[in-house]
Protein backbone atom coordinates (compact mmCIF):
# COMPACT_ATOMS: atom_id res chain seq x y z
CA UNK A 1 0.00 0.00 0.00
CA UNK A 2 1.81 3.34 -0.62
CA UNK A 3 2.80 5.91 1.76
CA UNK A 4 0.13 8.11 2.16
CA UNK A 5 2.79 11.44 2.86
CA UNK A 6 4.61 10.18 -0.17
CA UNK A 7 1.88 9.65 -2.87
CA UNK A 8 0.74 13.27 -2.16
CA UNK A 9 4.61 14.34 -3.16
CA UNK A 10 4.92 15.96 -6.36
CA UNK A 11 7.09 13.84 -8.91
CA UNK A 12 10.64 14.44 -8.17
CA UNK A 13 11.68 15.86 -11.28
CA UNK A 14 8.37 18.64 -11.05
CA UNK A 15 9.44 19.00 -7.45
CA UNK A 16 12.91 20.52 -8.39
CA UNK A 17 11.08 22.33 -11.50
CA UNK A 18 8.69 24.05 -9.32
CA UNK A 19 11.61 24.65 -6.73
CA UNK A 20 13.73 26.61 -9.66
CA UNK A 21 11.04 28.52 -10.48
CA UNK A 22 10.86 29.91 -6.56
CA UNK A 23 14.95 30.56 -6.49
CA UNK A 24 14.19 32.60 -10.01
CA UNK A 25 11.66 34.75 -8.67
CA UNK A 26 12.92 34.82 -5.25
CA UNK A 27 15.93 36.97 -6.76
CA UNK A 28 18.65 37.20 -3.85
CA UNK A 29 21.82 37.48 -3.69
CA UNK A 30 24.14 37.32 -0.75
CA UNK A 31 27.65 39.11 -1.05
CA UNK A 32 30.38 39.01 2.22
CA UNK A 33 33.82 38.16 3.01
CA UNK A 34 35.66 35.04 4.39
CA UNK A 35 39.42 34.20 5.13
CA UNK A 36 40.91 32.51 2.36
CA UNK A 37 42.31 29.33 4.24
CA UNK A 38 45.73 29.17 2.20
CA UNK A 39 46.43 32.97 2.33
CA UNK A 40 44.63 33.86 5.33
CA UNK A 41 43.60 37.25 3.01
CA UNK A 42 39.94 38.27 2.91
CA UNK A 43 37.98 37.10 -0.41
CA UNK A 44 35.02 38.33 -1.55
CA UNK A 45 31.89 35.85 -1.89
CA UNK A 46 29.10 36.10 -4.05
CA UNK A 47 25.89 33.65 -3.93
CA UNK A 48 22.78 33.79 -5.84
CA UNK A 49 19.38 32.31 -5.56
CA UNK A 50 19.36 32.29 -9.49
CA UNK A 51 22.39 30.00 -10.15
CA UNK A 52 20.66 27.53 -7.74
CA UNK A 53 17.55 27.85 -9.83
CA UNK A 54 19.62 26.77 -13.11
CA UNK A 55 21.28 23.30 -11.40
CA UNK A 56 17.69 22.79 -10.25
CA UNK A 57 16.01 23.23 -13.37
CA UNK A 58 18.88 21.37 -15.30
CA UNK A 59 18.07 18.52 -12.73
CA UNK A 60 14.42 18.44 -13.56
CA UNK A 61 14.72 19.00 -17.18
CA UNK A 62 16.90 15.95 -17.48
CA UNK A 63 14.89 13.14 -19.51
CA UNK A 64 16.91 10.60 -19.50
CA UNK A 65 20.91 9.51 -20.20
CA UNK A 66 20.95 6.77 -23.15
CA UNK A 67 23.06 4.13 -23.02
CA UNK A 68 23.44 1.37 -25.71
CA UNK A 69 25.19 -1.45 -24.89
CA UNK A 70 24.89 -2.76 -28.22
CA UNK A 71 26.23 -0.45 -29.97
CA UNK A 72 29.71 -1.68 -29.53
CA UNK A 73 28.29 -5.35 -30.26
CA UNK A 74 29.71 -6.93 -33.47
CA UNK A 75 26.95 -8.23 -35.38
CA UNK A 76 26.99 -12.09 -35.44
CA UNK A 77 24.79 -14.02 -37.49
CA UNK A 78 24.92 -16.64 -34.21
CA UNK A 79 23.37 -14.38 -32.20
CA UNK A 80 19.85 -14.93 -31.37
CA UNK A 81 17.05 -13.04 -30.63
CA UNK A 82 17.24 -13.17 -26.96
CA UNK A 83 20.97 -12.15 -26.83
CA UNK A 84 19.73 -9.14 -28.34
CA UNK A 85 16.81 -8.59 -25.82
CA UNK A 86 19.12 -9.38 -23.06
CA UNK A 87 21.74 -5.89 -24.74
CA UNK A 88 18.71 -3.86 -24.69
CA UNK A 89 17.50 -4.99 -20.98
CA UNK A 90 21.04 -4.10 -20.19
CA UNK A 91 20.96 -0.80 -21.78
CA UNK A 92 17.76 0.43 -19.90
CA UNK A 93 19.16 -0.43 -17.03
CA UNK A 94 22.11 1.22 -17.01
CA UNK A 95 19.96 4.08 -18.44
CA UNK A 96 18.33 4.69 -15.69
CA UNK A 97 21.28 4.40 -13.26
CA UNK A 98 23.08 6.80 -15.39
CA UNK A 99 19.98 9.19 -15.57
CA UNK A 100 19.86 9.02 -11.56
CA UNK A 101 23.21 9.68 -11.23
CA UNK A 102 23.32 12.54 -13.34
CA UNK A 103 20.46 14.23 -11.91
CA UNK A 104 22.09 13.83 -8.24
CA UNK A 105 25.30 15.70 -9.74
CA UNK A 106 23.04 18.44 -10.96
CA UNK A 107 21.41 18.65 -7.61
CA UNK A 108 24.35 18.65 -5.65
CA UNK A 109 25.96 21.76 -7.77
CA UNK A 110 23.01 23.43 -6.87
CA UNK A 111 23.58 22.55 -3.15
CA UNK A 112 26.94 23.94 -3.76
CA UNK A 113 25.55 27.31 -4.32
CA UNK A 114 22.88 26.81 -1.35
CA UNK A 115 26.07 26.23 1.06
CA UNK A 116 27.57 29.71 -0.05
CA UNK A 117 24.48 31.50 0.05
CA UNK A 118 23.96 30.61 3.63
CA UNK A 119 27.15 30.04 5.29
CA UNK A 120 27.34 33.65 6.37
CA UNK A 121 25.04 32.95 9.00
CA UNK A 122 26.86 30.57 10.91
CA UNK A 123 27.99 31.84 13.82
CA UNK A 124 29.37 28.38 15.74
CA UNK A 125 32.95 27.35 16.27
CA UNK A 126 35.74 27.52 13.98
CA UNK A 127 34.72 26.15 10.69
CA UNK A 128 36.19 26.90 7.05
CA UNK A 129 34.22 24.61 5.15
CA UNK A 130 30.68 26.35 3.59
CA UNK A 131 29.23 23.06 3.32
CA UNK A 132 29.12 21.80 7.01
CA UNK A 133 28.23 24.80 8.40
CA UNK A 134 25.14 24.56 6.70
CA UNK A 135 25.06 20.99 8.45
CA UNK A 136 25.32 22.73 11.65
CA UNK A 137 22.54 25.72 10.92
CA UNK A 138 20.05 23.28 9.82
CA UNK A 139 20.13 21.37 12.84
CA UNK A 140 19.62 24.69 14.38
CA UNK A 141 16.66 25.97 12.67
CA UNK A 142 13.39 26.96 14.03
CA UNK A 143 11.19 23.95 13.80
CA UNK A 144 8.12 25.93 11.70
CA UNK A 145 11.46 26.07 8.84
CA UNK A 146 11.25 22.94 8.08
CA UNK A 147 9.02 21.88 5.34
CA UNK A 148 6.02 19.93 6.04
CA UNK A 149 7.08 16.09 6.62
CA UNK A 150 10.23 16.91 6.47
CA UNK A 151 11.51 14.43 8.77
CA UNK A 152 9.24 11.63 6.92
CA UNK A 153 11.30 11.74 3.90
CA UNK A 154 14.63 12.40 5.81
CA UNK A 155 13.98 8.98 7.75
CA UNK A 156 13.47 7.10 4.52
CA UNK A 157 16.39 8.69 2.99
CA UNK A 158 18.46 7.54 6.30
CA UNK A 159 16.91 3.47 6.30
CA UNK A 160 18.08 3.65 2.48
CA UNK A 161 21.73 4.83 3.31
CA UNK A 162 22.39 2.96 6.13
CA UNK A 163 21.82 -0.03 4.27
CA UNK A 164 23.67 0.98 1.48
CA UNK A 165 26.99 1.41 3.31
CA UNK A 166 26.20 -1.55 5.29
CA UNK A 167 26.23 -3.59 2.06
CA UNK A 168 29.45 -2.11 0.48
CA UNK A 169 31.17 -2.25 3.82
CA UNK A 170 32.00 1.04 4.02
CA UNK A 171 32.54 3.00 7.20
CA UNK A 172 31.72 6.66 7.68
CA UNK A 173 32.12 8.90 10.54
CA UNK A 174 28.59 10.05 11.83
CA UNK A 175 29.81 13.75 12.43
CA UNK A 176 26.28 15.59 12.59
CA UNK A 177 23.42 15.31 14.95
CA UNK A 178 20.07 16.39 14.48
CA UNK A 179 18.59 17.13 10.77
CA UNK A 180 21.82 18.02 9.98
CA UNK A 181 23.11 14.53 9.91
CA UNK A 182 20.94 14.21 6.97
CA UNK A 183 22.57 16.48 4.70
CA UNK A 184 26.11 15.42 5.90
CA UNK A 185 24.99 11.80 5.05
CA UNK A 186 24.10 13.31 1.50
CA UNK A 187 27.89 15.03 1.26
CA UNK A 188 29.17 11.31 1.67
CA UNK A 189 27.09 9.98 -1.02
CA UNK A 190 28.67 13.11 -3.30
CA UNK A 191 32.01 11.97 -2.19
CA UNK A 192 32.00 8.75 -2.38
CA UNK A 193 30.43 9.23 -5.73
CA UNK A 194 33.08 11.75 -6.92
CA UNK A 195 36.30 9.76 -5.81
CA UNK A 196 35.04 6.75 -8.02
CA UNK A 197 33.78 4.67 -5.03
CA UNK A 198 30.02 4.45 -5.48
CA UNK A 199 29.40 1.20 -6.94
CA UNK A 200 28.95 0.28 -11.09
CA UNK A 201 28.98 -3.07 -10.51
CA UNK A 202 24.98 -3.59 -9.95
CA UNK A 203 24.45 -2.45 -13.62
CA UNK A 204 27.62 -4.01 -15.16
CA UNK A 205 28.13 -7.35 -13.28
CA UNK A 206 24.93 -8.29 -14.35
CA UNK A 207 24.36 -10.33 -11.28
CA UNK A 208 21.36 -12.63 -10.85
CA UNK A 209 19.64 -9.52 -8.33
CA UNK A 210 21.08 -6.98 -10.54
CA UNK A 211 17.53 -5.74 -11.53
CA UNK A 212 16.55 -5.49 -7.31
CA UNK A 213 19.66 -3.86 -7.01
CA UNK A 214 19.91 -1.12 -9.31
CA UNK A 215 16.54 -0.34 -8.11
CA UNK A 216 17.93 0.34 -4.79
CA UNK A 217 20.78 2.39 -5.73
CA UNK A 218 18.10 4.47 -7.51
CA UNK A 219 16.08 5.16 -5.29
CA UNK A 220 18.69 6.07 -2.55
CA UNK A 221 19.46 8.30 -5.33
CA UNK A 222 16.40 10.07 -6.28
CA UNK A 223 15.87 9.80 -2.19
CA UNK A 224 18.96 11.47 -1.67
CA UNK A 225 17.76 14.58 -4.36
CA UNK A 226 14.53 14.63 -2.40
CA UNK A 227 16.45 15.16 0.71
CA UNK A 228 18.57 17.86 -0.99
CA UNK A 229 15.53 19.97 -2.34
CA UNK A 230 13.78 20.03 1.09
CA UNK A 231 16.89 21.08 2.98
CA UNK A 232 16.79 23.96 0.14
CA UNK A 233 13.37 24.91 0.84
CA UNK A 234 14.29 25.09 4.91
CA UNK A 235 17.48 27.46 4.10
CA UNK A 236 15.77 29.58 1.94
CA UNK A 237 12.74 29.71 4.18
CA UNK A 238 14.94 30.44 6.99
CA UNK A 239 17.48 32.66 5.32
CA UNK A 240 16.02 35.13 2.20
CA UNK A 241 15.06 38.90 1.36
CA UNK A 242 11.78 38.27 0.02
CA UNK A 243 10.74 37.82 -3.08
CA UNK A 244 12.70 40.44 -5.39
CA UNK A 245 12.65 39.68 -9.01
CA UNK A 246 11.55 41.80 -11.56
CA UNK A 247 9.94 38.45 -13.06
CA UNK A 248 7.28 38.61 -9.44
CA UNK A 249 7.02 42.86 -9.94
CA UNK A 250 5.89 42.53 -13.43
CA UNK A 251 3.38 39.38 -12.57
CA UNK A 252 1.86 41.13 -9.69
CA UNK A 253 1.23 44.18 -12.35
CA UNK A 254 -0.34 41.89 -15.33
CA UNK A 255 -2.76 40.57 -12.37
CA UNK A 256 -3.62 43.95 -11.06
CA UNK A 257 -4.42 45.26 -14.34
CA UNK A 258 -5.94 42.03 -15.34
CA UNK A 259 -8.10 41.68 -12.45
CA UNK A 260 -7.63 38.08 -13.27
CA UNK A 261 -5.58 35.45 -11.06
CA UNK A 262 -4.72 35.40 -7.46
CA UNK A 263 -1.18 35.25 -5.55
CA UNK A 264 -2.19 34.76 -2.34
CA UNK A 265 -0.82 31.37 -2.21
CA UNK A 266 3.01 32.63 -3.56
CA UNK A 267 4.88 34.10 -1.09
CA UNK A 268 7.66 32.40 1.08
CA UNK A 269 5.56 30.65 3.09
CA UNK A 270 5.41 28.34 -0.01
CA UNK A 271 8.49 26.85 0.22
CA UNK A 272 6.65 24.97 3.71
CA UNK A 273 4.54 23.09 1.21
CA UNK A 274 6.26 23.71 -2.50
CA UNK A 275 6.72 19.75 -2.32
CA UNK A 276 3.07 18.71 -1.95
CA UNK A 277 0.46 18.21 -4.88
CA UNK A 278 -1.97 21.25 -4.78
CA UNK A 279 -3.67 23.22 -7.58
CA UNK A 280 -1.28 26.14 -7.68
CA UNK A 281 1.76 25.81 -9.29
CA UNK A 282 4.39 28.31 -10.69
CA UNK A 283 4.73 25.77 -13.30
CA UNK A 284 0.89 26.51 -14.37
CA UNK A 285 1.26 30.78 -14.57
CA UNK A 286 0.12 32.58 -17.58
CA UNK A 287 2.00 35.24 -18.63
Amino acid sequence: MPCPICKKSRHLRLHAYELSEFCFYLDNTSIYEKNNRRTNQKVSITAETDVVGKWLRLGADLNSVDVAFESHQSISAFACDTHYEMLEDESRLISEYSTAITRFIYICNAMEELYRFVEKHYSGGNLYDASVKCCKILSNLKASSYPNNFSHFCNNFDVKFKRFINRNGIDLNEEESGAGRYLHSVRELRNLMLHGKFPLSVAYDIPQDSNSSSFEMITLLNSAIRVQLLVTQALLFEFNNGINSRKYHDLNIMIQEDQDGDLSSFGVDYLRHLHEESDFSLSSIEW
